[in-house]
């Protein structure tokens, strides 16, 4: 069952979350969007196997993908809303899923918002376009396949990178 946390864990979570993937913690990451989550009492939800992952990966640079998607979810959730990350193995693939009760991005946007600079028209907000940009250009390097969609269960957006097993 996946573990609902406050808010207020949100970097212990996401330290978690790479050391569930890439065996140890990581980087100066302690910190990343714990002061705005606690401001709108975002729910974040963390649904990850209990033994390690194993995945290539330069560890910096999924710090990186992490903190940008992780950000991102939580910078469009609105107050009271929910963030949830999962990681899931199964046979030769591994997941790692980030999904949100915010707005969502439409379709026609999706792809568009993987350029660097580009953010959608009328987004409320800071921040410069780079983020899922970053996002790919990480996910590219590693052979992962990057895909955006809305969620199923929260109606936001949905965020899956996919890498092959190690």
């Amino acid at each position: 069952l996946p573990a609902v946390l406050p808010v207020a864990l949100a970097a212990a979570v996401l330290m978690l979350l790479v050391w569930r993937v890439v065996g140890r913690a990581i980087g100066p990451i302690d910190r990343v969007g714990e002061p705005e989550a606690a401001r709108h009492a975002i729910a974040l939800t963390l649904d990850a196997p209990t033994a390690h992952v194993v995945l290539r990966a330069d560890e910096a640079a999924l710090a990186v993908l992490l903190r940008n998607l992780l950000g991102n979810a939580l910078r469009h959730t609105p107050p009271g809303g929910q963030v949830r990350v999962g990681v899931r193995e199964e046979a030769s693939v591994i997941d790692l899923t980030v999904e949100d009760s915010g707005p969502g991005i439409a379709p026609d946007e999706r792809a568009r918002v993987q350029d660097r600079f580009y953010r959608v028209p009328g987004t409320p907000g800071h921040g410069s376009g780079l983020g899922l940009a970053i996002v790919r250009a990480i996910a590219e390097r590693h052979g992962a396949a990057l895909t955006l969609d809305a969620s199923p269960t929260l109606g936001g957006l949905r965020v899956m990178l996919r890498w092959p097993a190690v």
